[in-house]
């Protein structure tokens, strides 16, 4: 962020004019995290589309507790965003964190148009979702950006969702591990 603030002549070691967002946009730059979601969204079309046996067991692992495992999660939680930023195009597919099976099978069936779908996906260009409240299911009803895996509840911020877990679930935050 330093150097694309200075790019722009906005540096931060001064009261600054923008907001990270919005230097961003200017510049049509993507955030680190959406660079690697793209990545890992890229990946997991691979993984997919490799048609192994062994790979697709992994795909419906299963912790002790019938839990998804970490890196799953991960994926699920990635899915889940990039539906709600292009929904135009994802909408008629379930939430990812409720049933995968069409999402792998629309990977399987349409590699290119996974790609391409994917390369959509801009941080810069459109923006977060906005930071409360999302349109979902094609409905009137709103939801908050961070969802718990275990119960589905719905928080507002990384950090309430992450108290939430863990006072709730008993689940480790990545930080705090």
């Amino acid at each position: 962020m330093r150097v694309w603030r200075r790019i722009i002549g906005d540096p931060r070691y001064r009261r600054t004019q923008y907001s990270d967002l919005e230097v961003r946009q200017v510049l049509g730059v993507d955030s680190i995290d959406c660079a690697v979601r793209k990545r890992r969204l890229m990946y997991i079309g691979r993984v997919v589309n490799a048609d192994l046996p062994a790979l697709h067991a992994l795909l419906a692992a299963r912790g002790p507790a019938g839990e998804p495992q970490e890196w799953l999660k991960l994926i699920m939680r990635d899915l889940a965003i990039l539906r709600q930023h292009l929904y135009s195009k994802l909408g008629e597919l379930p939430n990812p964190q409720e049933h995968l099976e069409p999402w792998w099978e629309f990977m399987r069936s349409h590699p290119s148009e996974w790609k391409s779908i994917v390369r959509l996906y801009s941080s810069a260009r459109d923006g977060p979702p906005d930071k409360k409240t999302v349109m979902h299911e094609g409905s009137h009803a709103q939801l908050a950006v961070f969802q718990c895996v275990s119960c589905n509840m719905c928080f507002e911020s990384h950090r309430q969702l992450s108290t939430h877990q863990w006072g709730a679930h008993g689940i480790k935050s990545h930080f705090r591990k």
